[in-house]
């Protein structure tokens, strides 16, 4: 299972899938496409319920500590502050 996110590794949502994740294409407010994802293995419900935007801050955490632990890092504290 790939995990590791490189520089060469397009914006799609394949490795997302591919480390354990589910994740889809949306699109934000203005119409403009957008990935989503979320850890239906995650025992945070935040983390497992919720869609999470893979926004560049989360795919440039996940290229350092790879995709699970990115993704972790990123929606840790999403229960407590949300927008």
């Amino acid at each position: 299972m790939k995990n590791i996110i490189t520089k060469e590794t397009p914006y799609r949502v394949g490795p997302l899938r591919e480390a354990g994740l589910e994740a889809k294409w949306s699109k934000d407010g203005s119409g403009q496409p957008l990935i989503v994802a979320r850890d239906p293995n995650a025992k945070s419900t935040h983390q497992r319920k919720s869609w999470w935007i893979v926004d560049v801050r989360m795919w440039n955490v996940m290229k350092k500590h790879g995709i699970i632990d990115g993704f972790n890092s990123a929606t840790l504290l999403g229960n407590v502050f949300y927008i």
